[in-house]
């Protein structure tokens, strides 16, 4: 007997398309995988760029031309190479820089000349943002995937730029940061039906990746007919979870609570951390920490006791003192507390991976059964 399908594709008037649970899940339950319509790497991802397997004993072979992807052997090599042929000789023209900048413009040649125009992706919604950043990135990417396609295949037809605008503001607005645990971005993927689920600052699902596959699974029990949303942002950091912040990434005005109830004060205070953690100044981080400013909002509240445990944590790592100290696990256990006080289950703290992180702290085992429920 056939699985039952867990959602299904719905209309309504306040957020478009939309996915829906079909039957009641439970919390941790897979709701879809998907593999990328199509997908590019960052320059140097430390992953074969086929099948996304990491180097284990041997080294990754690079290719011989732009020496910017690297596979686990010829066969992948080979697989890869259609898409591949579209982008080396224009990457191999590139500097060092905008190497490391081109992954967008990389995923739009893709997009544009092994799918065409037309199919389910121009039916997506696009970025609507006219600011002037949003529309100077998009010229500036548009100027080098015209670059890249030129140079690697000069036969190929020339890149329409209205249409590849129309299609850059609608990857802006559905497309995946694929990425590793840890949380580490290693690339960019369209994913047809992962692009249908909507945001909320308060999701019933998460996202994660097994190679380029796309996993969808649920953070808390689910009735039928509900609908499945994810965060596209940070959900405990309130410098990127705010309506102009959202606004400028993805073209749409935020409705839930906490998007529009952010505290402008909070934000300041939550920037000037972000600089020290840039900085690596763990010193400061804890510093600033000391000072007497009481976060207003309680998302703002759980983010400054991850970060402060996280500044604590590095500091003793710097320092080449035990990770698993008294002032590490006291940050550790404040966050905790804060977080379970208000009942916050973040997607983003999955990705973190609180399990693994107690492994390498060595916290006594009582203390990492209590971190695996909250992981």
């Amino acid at each position: 007997m056939a699985a039952q399908a867990t959602y299904c594709v719905k209309t309504e008037p306040r957020y478009g398309r939309g996915l829906y649970a079909t039957r009641y899940l439970e919390a941790g339950a897979q709701v879809l995988r998907e593999d990328p319509m199509v997908y590019s790497l960052s320059v140097g991802a430390p992953v074969c760029f086929s099948c996304l397997s990491e180097s284990r004993g041997s080294p990754l072979k690079k290719c011989l031309q732009c020496g910017s992807v690297a596979y686990c052997n010829k066969e992948c090599q080979a697989r890869h190479w259609p898409q591949h042929r579209l982008e080396c000789k224009g990457v191999a023209s590139m500097d060092e820089g905008s190497r490391a900048n081109s992954l967008r413009m990389r995923l739009l040649v893709q997009a544009m000349y092994t799918h065409g125009v037309g199919g389910e992706m121009y039916s997506f919604g696009g970025n609507d943002c006219r600011c002037p950043d949003v529309c100077e990135k998009i010229d500036s990417d548009l100027n080098g995937a015209e670059d890249i396609a030129h140079k690697s295949v000069p036969k190929l037809a020339p890149l329409d730029r209205d249409v590849g605008c129309d299609l850059l503001r609608k990857i802006m607005c559905n497309s995946f940061l694929i990425f590793t645990l840890p949380h580490r971005q290693i690339g960019e993927g369209i994913y047809l039906q992962g692009a249908l689920l909507n945001h909320s600052c308060e999701p019933n699902c998460y996202y994660l990746f097994e190679g380029k596959t796309l996993v969808i699974k649920t953070l808390k029990k689910v009735k039928a007919g509900k609908q499945l949303f994810i965060c596209y942002v940070n959900p405990l950091d309130p410098v990127e979870h705010n309506p102009d912040a959202i606004w400028c990434l993805y073209g749409f005005m935020p409705r839930c609570v906490h998007c529009n109830d952010v505290e402008m004060d909070d934000v300041t205070q939550l920037q000037e951390l972000s600089n020290l953690f840039e900085k690596k100044d763990w010193k400061g981080a804890i510093q600033h920490f000391k000072q007497p400013y009481k976060y207003k909002n309680v998302t703002s509240q759980i983010r400054a006791a991850q970060l402060h445990f996280m500044a604590t944590w590095r500091l003793n790592e710097e320092l080449g003192l035990p990770l698993c100290a008294k002032p590490v696990l006291t940050a550790l256990d404040k966050y905790e507390k804060l977080r379970r006080t208000h009942q916050y289950m973040s997607p983003w703290d999955t990705w973190f991976n609180m399990q693994e992180l107690c492994s390498m702290l060595v916290i006594p085992l009582a203390m990492q059964g209590v971190m695996a429920g909250a992981a």
